[in-house]
């Protein structure tokens, strides 16, 4: 009796130590639910790689870097993340567990446009209607000097990130610039994977020139972006074209431009699912890491 005694006190104390808590919340991430999530990225990448096929030695690393970041873990989580769960390990294709620089090396050696055609790939038949252009600032780990209203000091660095969105909510196009880089150039370099469709680009003002609206109609897309007040809109451009529907008929106009708005929410569910700011530190690697968080983002919408 004493023996059950002392059995029944030490289970007690084992379970209110936090390595016991740790691995009880882990087996519970284990279940259906994350078996269903793991599945959801083989089968949106095998899709993809048959189409592809010659990014099909890239295939088990791309699923690990899609994990990844769904789920907001480090090079250091991800090993041990694999180390443990050895069921989804050998489901990724992987014998044994890879280093943390080996998944480095990996995410680093990622070609751009492998991801930008699986960001195309994954945002679906959204991608060729109606497109929303914006950028939303994020931080990461270095910090510069700057003089403010308020005084001088250190705060963090910040980059831009340049998307093109779809009406629901899919990142169909990802760029990434410092964070004082103006966005109207962008829109050119967004829209080069794009495929031809339909509908409107929606933009704000400091997309509205003559180039962008000219990008728009040869991606099949009337341009919608608010215009200068102080040009009458003559000629027969696009940029004259869309002057001049807003002065004649600004009710309709301002109605497909308040649209535009779906972008905030767009950015709102990137950054709740995953962050405000990034962990990659050189230009090389904040480009591959917000574009696998985009994919991510349309994988699991």
């Amino acid at each position: 009796m004493a023996k059950k005694t002392n059995l029944k006190r030490r289970s007690k104390e084992y379970k209110k130590d936090g390595y016991y808590k740790d691995y009880e919340e882990r087996r519970k991430n284990a279940g259906k639910n994350a078996r269903i999530k793991y599945k959801n990225v083989r089968r949106q990448v095998k899709k993809f790689v048959r189409k592809n096929p010659e990014y099909g030695n890239r295939t088990r690393f791309l699923m690990v870097m899609l994990v990844m970041a769904r789920y907001n873990l480090s090079y250091r989580g991800m090993v041990e993340e694999l180390d443990w769960n050895k069921m989804q390990r050998r489901r990724l294709g992987f014998s044994h567990t890879p280093s943390k620089s080996c998944l480095w090396w990996n995410r680093n050696q990622f070609p751009t446009n492998l991801l930008d055609e699986l960001l195309a790939f994954t945002a679906g038949a959204g991608a060729s209607g109606t497109l929303l252009a914006d950028s939303s600032s994020y931080t990461y780990n270095r910090y510069e000097w700057k003089e403010t209203a308020k005084g001088s000091g250190w705060v963090r660095s910040t980059i831009k990130h340049h998307v093109l969105l779809t009406l629901d909510g899919c990142v169909v196009s990802s760029a990434v610039t410092d964070g004082s880089r103006d966005d109207s150039p962008m829109l050119l370099k967004l829209t080069g994977t794009i495929p031809a469709g339909s509908g409107y680009l929606l933009a704000d003002s400091k997309y509205c020139c003559m180039e962008n609206c000219q990008e728009a109609l040869r991606m099949g897309r009337l341009p919608c972006m608010r215009p200068p007040k102080h040009h009458t809109g003559g000629g027969f451009s696009a940029w004259a074209r869309m002057i001049r529907w807003e002065r004649e008929n600004p009710g309709r106009f301002y109605r497909k431009f308040g649209m535009r708005n779906l972008v905030e929410s767009g950015f709102s569910s990137l950054k709740n699912a995953f962050r405000d700011s990034i962990w990659a530190v050189t230009p090389r690697m904040q480009v591959r890491e917000l574009a696998l968080r985009s994919i991510a983002h349309n994988i699991f919408h």
